[in-house]
Parts: C-alpha cells; structure tokens; sequence
C-alpha cells in the first residue's frame, strides 16, 4: 500500500477494508492506520455501512466495514464528543440501521444489532423517535398470524426478518435498561406497555406451533427449531421489558395474565425435557426453562415486592424446591456410588445424555437456590429507602414482606432447606473425588476459587443459602443443628462424607453456633484422633479438618489448645504419610494462615513445631507446579515470618534459600515476583541489621526490579520500595555501600511515578539518616531540582507535606552533620534549584491575595495545608542558620517581586497565618523561628513584637526549658532588661503584655 494521502472514495475504502482482513501483519497494519486516518473525513463512517448493507461483497470485507462502525459509534457518536460525527452523517446512517432485517448471517446482523442498541441509547426519543413504531411494524409485518387466511395486504412472513428484528429489539432494550440516567427509563417505560403486549402474543403464539409441532411430529425438526429461536429471543425481551420497563410490573393485567402462563410453561418445558426430543431442541427449551427463571431472579431482586405480589408465587417457589430436592437426591446417590472407586479414565464425556440432563437440572436447582436467596433479603435485608412516593407502594411492601415472612420464608421450610442442602449438596459429588483423584493440586486449587463463584456454581451457592438461613432462623436452628452435629462428629461414626458435608455447616456459621459448641472439646477429643485414622476415605476428612479449624480459629479456640492445631498442621504436611496426597497438604498448609494471623497468635506455642512446619513447606513448594499454588504457599511462610519477628532468624536461611530459585523459575510472572519481594520484605525487617547476611541478593533484586530495562518495574517497584525501606532502615552505616549504589536508581522513580511519590520519598528520608554526608554532597541539588518541579501552583496538599518533610529532614541533617558550611551548601542548592523562589512566591501570592478585597478579589494559588509546609521549611533553615535565611531573602529581593521589602510582606503573611497552623509541633517549630529571627536585631523583626508575644503566649508553654532560657538570653545580651524595654515591650498592648506576663517568664 501506499504510504502518501489516500483520498476518500467507495472504491479506495474497500481496497483498505480487504487489506485490513488480511493475515499479513505489515499489510494490516498499514490498512488500520489509513482506515484510521479516514475517521475525520466527512462522509468515512456511512460509506463503512454502505460496504455491510452491499451483500455482494465478500464477507469478510462486510465484518471488518461493520466493526470499524461500530468503533466508530462507541466513539464518535455523542455530540460532545471530540471529532463527534456530524450530525447530517449520524441521520443517514440512523435511517438504514434497520435496513438489514433480511441479514443473512448471523455474526454479522448481531454486530448491527448492537450498533442500533447504542444509538438508540443516545438518540431515543429525541432524535429517534420513532424507533420503537418501525420495529413494530417489521415484527407484526413479518409474524405469521394464527390462520394464514387472516394475512394482511402488506403481511409478508418471514422467519428471518422476524429474528433480525427481534434481535434489533433486544439490543436496544437492553441499552436502555442499563441506562443509568433516570430519564433513559422513565422513556422505556413509556413505550413498554405496547411493546410487551405485542413481543408477548408473539411468544405465546410460537411457543404453541413449536410445543405441537414437537409434540405430535407434525413438523420437521428444523421447522421446530426456528420457531424456537423465536420465542426464545421472545422471552429475552419480556424479561427485560417486565423488569425495567414497569415501575411497578405487579399492577399490570397483561403481565400477570403473562405470568400465569410462563408458570404453566414452565412445567411443560421440564416434562418435556424429560421426553424425546432432538438433542439441538432440548437444549433450546432447557434455554427456555432457564429464561423464565432469570426473569423470576431479576423480578425478584430489581422489584421484589412485585415479584411476591405475583398470582402463584407460591407455586413457582415450590417447583424449584421440587427440582432442587430431586437433584439433591441424584446428588446423595451419586457421591455414594462413587466413594472409593477409581478415577474412570473414559467416563464422564461431555456428550452422555444423562450428563446433559444433569447439567440442565443442576442450573435449575442453582435458579432455585438464588431465588430463595432473594426472598430472605426481601425480608431480612431489604433495600433501604427514605421516602416512598406513593401510600398505596408502602403497604405493597408491607403485604409483599409479610406474605414471604408467613407462607415461604417458614421455620419449616427453612428446616427442610437446610437438611436437603447438608445432606446432599454439601457431600462431596462422584466428580469431585473423580477430580481430586486425578489432579489434586488442581483440585484444591478450584476448590478454594469456588467460593467466589457462588452465583453460577451449585455448591458455593448452596453453603450462601445454608449461612442465610442459620443467620436468620439462629434462634430456632442453632441447636438443632449442633444437634445433629453431636450425633454425627463421633469417633464411631465412619460415614466420611456424612462427616465431611456437617463438619461444612459447622465451619459456615461458626459465630452462630459458638454458644451451643464447645469448639475445644471437640478439637482434642474427636478432631485430633480422626486425623490420625488411616483408612483410604479419611483423607476427605484430611481436607476438611484443617478448613473447619481456620473457620473457627477467629471465634472461640483457647489459647492453651493452639499446640493441638499445630501438631494437627504438622501431621497433615507430612509427606510421608500415604493419606496425605497434594491436596491434603496444600490445604492444611493453606489453612495455617488462619491460625497464625489472628490476635491470640501466641509465638512460644507454635516455636516447637516451626522446624518441621518450615520443612515440609519447603518441600510441598518444590512438589507443586501450579504458579497459583506456590504463590499461596511463598505468602504463608511470609506470613509466618512476619508473626515470628525476631525469632525468624534461626530460619531465616532456609526461607532465603528456596526464593532465588523461585524468582528465576517465574520468569515474567510478576504476581509471583511481587510475592516473593514481599516475604524477604518481612524477613529484612523482622531480622533488623542481622539480615546484613543476605544483603547482596536484596541489592540485585531491588536493582532488577526497578530497572526499566526488564519490563516488570510497573508491576515490580512498589513492593520493589517496600523492601528498599526496609533494607535501609536495617542496614549500619558502616555497611551502607552496596545500598548506596542504588541511589541512581531511586531518582528517576521519584519523577516518573507520582503515585509512589511518599514511598520514594520515605526511602530516599532512609538513606539521608543512613548515610547522611553521602547523600549531602551528591544528591542534594538533585533532589532539589526535582522538589522545584514539583512545588507551585496546584499542588495538593498531600504531596506538599511529604516533599516539605523530605526538605525539612535535610535541612535538620544538614545543620547537624556539617554545621554551617553544610546549610550554606544547601542554601545555594535551594537557590539554583528553583525550590526558594517557589517557596517565597507561595508566601507572596497568598499575601497578594489577601490585599484585595471585593469584585476583584484574588484567591491564593496555594491551600492553606500547603502554605504551612512552605513555613515549615523556612522555619528549618531559620533555626539552621539565619546567614543561610537571611541569604534567601537577599537573593529574592534582588528578583524585584515587589517594591515592598520581602522581609515586610513575608512576616505580615508569616504572623497572619500561624492562627492557621493546627499542629502543635508545626505551631512550636514557627514560634522557636520566629523567636530566633531577634538574633538579626533588625527592625523587621523588632516591630513585630506584639505579634510575637500572642504567638509565645498561645505555645510558650510547650517549648523545652532550654529554648525558652536560651532566647531571654539573647534579649539580654542584645539590649540589657531596660534596653529591651525601652525598644520593644513600651510598644506593645497592655492587655496582649499583661496576658503574656501572666506565664511567669520574667
């Protein structure tokens, strides 16, 4: 292709469309940045539609034409938009958005599809009114009636103009449902009552022809299966529409009318499942029976009062209780079957038909479960509002609530739903033990991730269900369920998955049953025995054992019995025991987190037990392979490490040893890396300057990681500073070299990541203590230069404090380490930096603001947070040396910023401000410079005496002895008691004198 202009033209633009469909990367490349080049050009985006409505082109020049579109409308669409399309552009192409109902392919009317839906989103009803009206008219026009002799003259039936069409309003139903703007539903609602009244006599229709022509054969399958299609896109509309398009969908006749039919449907398409019918149709009426249960859900959580005001509510409710007890029975029987058998090699494939069977009624029992999820947080958890709009909503809620609280949500179901759910959905299933088997690394690690997942996984949300139910019926069921639990959590007792599915429930609700159960009791006596039996199936109760002690840990574990879970840790990581396979280990090694982080954690109980622990970590991390589960592992002995503080040296080697090559084996994996920074983290600081021994690997993998060479100083650097901070603050001085060696690299990141601004800050604070005359003489200026930059105009006042705390630490270490040669060093970095003009021009703008009153009234540049962290550093260099100090002014003046003395306007703002000053040891630090400033004798300072002594009066009392003696002294020597009362005190209010007299200095 060429690389100079391309004009616009039809022809041109297909040549480019072709180009960018091409395999070849170059070729792609070049056509991506002259289709992008033509995003400006008038008329580029509705010639893109003109190639997807021109179906004699090839189909992958019509795909790649009706992506880059829909590009262009995710970007360019809004009028506000930066290069918007035009407006007569956005008209001609909204105009033939709906030209493509005769759209052949699929994948392709889809991508129109959704390009409609945005459009409408953004347009509808302004600039599209009338979008809802032609959808219409192409449905009606294209939906068969009943009797074909009742056509109309303009009825032309057409499967596929039907499904495009539907498709078109599914698209920008769903946009306008998820609009956030209540105006974008409030226009929905408007146009819903016509649009369910016809989607919904569609529906109704198609799903009779589909339901005879499949049930007496008189039809071929694919005759059924578009009808199918049809209502089922039917079916994703009604649910939005009845959801989002009603404010109150209770209060409708057609949807109740609507419900009432979907309910006897419902029951029709689970029979029918069971029947014969073609694999590719049962799967479409599964869709269906999983449609009607996604429109129950979201009525029952976006209007719940709604969804139980319902004619039969009751009758729903209870054939998903039927279908979730007959599935948990297939459940128990399965779980059964296979315990103690073999992984089946062959078994299992994805294509059995009991397995499809069992997948569909599992969806349904999971449908089930969220739904009598949503009707214990309509009564127990209701969305709070603070103002019903209407009388006539309040009392709806009232009746809805206490229609759920009386005849669903009943003592006895909630029995009933707990024993199904811990006797057959907490039981460990055929395929779990198949998995745990086969992969049991792989097992413990989904088995963990699970528990996130409990809106679309069975178990996890079966255990949600089962701690709603404990929560909320605890007075009633509490101590049945403790009950049952004595009886089952005996040393006789050798039902493993019985156990395994109440040793669940225990460890789901352990606050609830914590006064009914003495947790203790049954850690020694029942807990500590059944680790140690060692037949096959015990190890289901290896797994779970450790996962019920990290569930109660938190609640009630006495101290005394801590030594018990660890010797139960240390026998589970026992590799040489056959019962403990990958899972059982990762699980109890998993698992001792709990047990170490949390505030009873007693060091002198788990030190015995530390030697063995750590070695058989040690091997489990070389055992697994999974990048995950050694992550998890790396964070437990760093966890450990960081509970045992100091006492981690001992051991300190063996962790050290094992992350060199953990860190080379991750290669670009930075989640493991940033893991890995993170333990040795914990062990410099546990360990303090004793970790000088493994300095050498801290240095190069600091410089690794912060180094912009390798890629990974993005992901790596803020755990990269964390271990900076800590290797600093733990080395002496006298070792202090290597470190010293990274400080080239610690600049840059102070002016590239404003994020990790008070971290590099806080190391760069590390290295001026560590080695103070170092860092003086080689980096002052340019820490400086790179304060100058940051300090001005908008700065937050945040930023302001850690830059000023910086400075101010230089300052003080300046003054300290080399007296006054150092501060006038640093005087002339403060000068040549920039960083003394920005400080005097924050002082002078807020003077400068401060004089002007009225209509032209200026405001600072800087907050007031801010100008106190300027004072801070003024006042350092004030109290290191007023030679320094009384340079800084000079070379101000010498700007000519006012023809005011920068001395007047800078103590005028100076003693404004201190009342704003909140700190008490910012307030001391200004009032000890302020003071100081009466060693100049100068007239400046003398004629702000009675300023002075209101700001010694407000904090005198907090300053050390020796300060207070040290500057009377000074007003002695510089002008004797009468001297000094003559020029300075005879000017000062009698009141302002008289209160600060009254502090007994004199």
């Amino acid at each position: 292709m060429a690389t100079h202009p391309i004009p616009l033209t039809p022809e041109n633009l297909l040549q480019v469309l072709q180009a960018a469909a091409s395999n070849d990367q170059s070729i792609l490349q070049l056509a991506s940045k002259q289709l992008q080049s033509w995003e400006t050009t008038p008329g580029y985006w509705s010639l893109l539609q003109d190639a997807y409505l021109d179906q004699s082109l090839e189909k992958n020049v019509r795909w790649m034409s009706i992506i880059t579109l829909k590009y262009g409308v995710d970007r360019f669409w809004r009028k506000a938009a930066t290069n918007a399309i035009s407006k007569n552009e956005r008209t001609r192409i909204r105009s033939r958005l709906l030209d493509s109902v005769n759209e052949p392919d699929n994948k392709l009317a889809l991508q129109n599809a959704v390009i409609v839906g945005k459009v409408a989103r953004n347009e509808y009803p302004l600039d599209w009114p009338d979008i809802f009206s032609r959808l219409l008219d192409i449905i009606r026009t294209s939906a068969p009636p009943p009797d074909q002799s009742q056509l109309l003259p303009n009825q032309q039936p057409s499967v596929l103009r039907l499904q495009r069409s539907l498709s078109l309003l599914l698209h920008v139903v769903k946009e306008l449902c998820t609009g956030r703007i209540p105006r974008i539903r409030s226009n929905l609602q408007t146009a819903s009552p016509e649009l369910f009244r016809v989607i919904a006599g569609i529906y109704v229709q198609y799903v009779e022809h589909w339901k005879h022509g499949a049930e007496n054969k008189s039809h071929s399958d694919e005759w059924v299966n578009e009808r199918l299609h049809i209502s089922l896109s039917c079916l994703k509309v009604l649910r939005r529409l009845l959801v989002s398009g009603f404010e109150f969908a209770n209060r409708s006749d057609e949807i109740k009318q609507f419900w009432t039919i979907t309910n006897e449907q419902w029951t029709s398409f689970i029979n029918m499942i069971n029947a014969e019918v073609p694999d590719l149709n049962k799967v479409l009426i599964f869709k269906h029976i999983v449609g009607l249960g996604k429109l129950y859900l979201d009525l029952s959580k976006g209007q719940p009062a709604a969804f139980a005001l319902m004619p039969d509510v009751l009758t729903v409710l209870h054939n998903y209780w039927q279908v979730a007890n007959n599935y948990g029975d297939s459940l128990a029987n399965g779980s059964r079957a296979g315990l103690g058998k073999q992984s089946k090699k062959n078994g299992g494939v994805a294509g059995d038909k009991d397995d499809d069977k069992s997948s569909f009624l599992e969806k349904i029992a999971l449908q089930g479960m969220l739904l009598y999820r949503n009707c214990i947080q309509m009564v127990f958890k209701p969305v709070q509002t603070f103002k019903y709009r209407h009388k006539e909503e309040k009392e709806e809620n009232i009746t809805a609530t206490a229609f759920m609280k009386n005849q669903v949500l009943t003592l006895e179901l909630a029995t009933r739903f707990m024993e199904l759910l811990v006797t057959k959905y907490f039981i460990l299933r055929q395929d779990d033990l198949e998995a745990w088997e086969e992969d049991p690394e792989t097992w413990a690690i989904t088995w963990d991730d699970q528990t996130e997942s409990w809106e679309y996984m069975i178990r996890p949300c079966a255990e949600k269900l089962f701690a709603d139910l404990a929560m909320n019926f605890k007075k009633d069921l509490a101590q049945p369920i403790v009950n049952v639990f004595n009886n089952v959590a005996t040393l006789d007792n050798h039902d493993v998955l019985l156990k395994d599915s109440v040793y669940n429930a225990v460890g789901l609700v352990p606050a609830i049953l914590e006064p009914h159960l003495d947790f203790n009791i049954f850690l020694q006596n029942v807990l500590a025995n059944e680790v140690q039996i060692t037949q096959p199936d015990y190890r289901i109760l290896r797994h779970r054992i450790p996962i019920l002690i990290g569930q109660w840990v938190f609640v009630n574990i006495d101290v005394q019995h801590r030594s018990t879970i660890y010797q139960i840790t240390q026998h589970l990581l026992n590799k040489s025991d056959p019962l403990n396979d990958l899972c059982v280990r990762i699980t109890a090694a998993k698992s001792l987190k709990c047990s170490i982080d949390e505030w009873q954690f007693d060091i002198n109980s788990f030190l015995p037990f530390v030697d063995d622990i750590f070695d058989q970590l040690m091997l489990l991390i070389d055992e697994v392979e999974e990048t995950a589960t050694k992550m998890s592992l790396v964070d437990v002995i760093g966890l450990i490490a960081e509970r045992m503080s100091h006492n981690i040296a001992p051991y300190a080697h063996r962790v050290i040893s094992i992350l060199p090559p953990l860190w080379e084996a991750t290669g670009e994996e930075h989640l493991f890396k940033q893991s890995i920074l993170a333990i040795l983290t914990k062990i410099v600081s546990a360990m303090k300057d004793s970790s000088l021994k493994y300095q050498e690997m801290v240095v190069n993998l600091i410089r690794f990681s912060v180094s912009p060479e390798n890629g990974l100083q993005t992901f790596l650097l803020e755990d990269a500073l964390e271990l900076w901070d800590a290797a600093v603050t733990s080395t002496p001085a006298d070792n202090a070299a290597p470190l010293l060696e990274l400080v080239p690299l610690l600049i840059p990141c102070l002016e590239s990541d404003t994020a990790l601004t008070r971290r590099v800050l806080e190391v760069i604070e590390g290295y001026i203590l560590l080695a103070p005359r170092e860092m003086l003489n080689s980096y002052a200026l340019t820490l400086f230069n790179i304060f100058g930059g940051m300090l001005g105009k908008g700065l937050k006042h945040d930023a302001a404090e850690v830059i000023t705390d910086a400075m101010e630490l230089m300052i003080r270490t300046a003054s300290a380490v080399q007296g006054e040669e150092g501060m006038k060093a640093l005087g002339q970095a403060m000068v040549s930096s920039g960083v003394a003009r920005k400080l005097f021009e924050g002082v002078y703008t807020t003077w400068e603001a401060h004089q002007t009153t009225g209509p032209n009234k200026k405001y600072p540049e800087i907050d007031v947070q801010v100008l106190t962290a300027y004072f801070r550093v003024l006042s350092r260099v004030i109290l290191g040396s007023l030679e320094v100090f009384e340079g800084l002014v000079g070379y101000i003046s010498s700007l000519g910023v006012n023809e005011k003395r920068v001395e007047a306007w800078l103590m005028e703002e100076w003693f404004s401000h201190f009342g704003n000053i909140g700190n008490p040891r910012s307030r001391k630090l200004n009032a000890l410079a302020l003071t100081k400033l009466l060693e100049l004798d100068q007239e400046w300072i003398l004629v702000q005496m009675q300023d002075l002594m209101t700001v010694w009066t407000d904090v005198v009392q907090e300053l050390v002895e020796e300060n207070r003696e040290h500057y009377l002294l000074q007003a002695q020597n510089k002008h004797g008691a009468e001297g000094f009362k003559h020029k300075c005190i005879d000017n000062v209010d009698k009141d302002i004198l008289a209160d600060f007299m009254k502090l007994k200095i004199f």
